[in-house]
């Protein structure tokens, strides 16, 4: 089996979590993105973030490097809407 889902209990079986085998993973998956933000509150399901920094990653080492405007086209900063 390459992975599963199954419901989250701590959200009430309202969202899905993921497990991917690691084979699975090396073989077709890879790391474009990673985001360090700061959680500054929730109002219903939206959930107030600010993006702090992110990683660059070369030759499979990952260096991280304070968040600049360009980054924030692909973390839209602000509000993230949850279903």
């Amino acid at each position: 089996m390459d992975g599963m889902i199954f419901p989250s209990v701590p959200q009430g079986h309202k969202s899905l979590n993921f497990a991917l085998h690691p084979n699975f993973v090396k073989k077709h998956l890879r790391l474009e993105k990673v985001f360090e933000f700061i959680y500054e509150k929730s109002t219903g399901s939206i959930m107030n973030l600010h993006l702090m920094k992110v990683v660059e990653i070369h030759d499979e080492r990952l260096k991280w490097r304070e968040s600049t405007i360009i980054d924030s086209e692909d973390f839209k900063e602000g509000v993230i809407i949850i279903d």
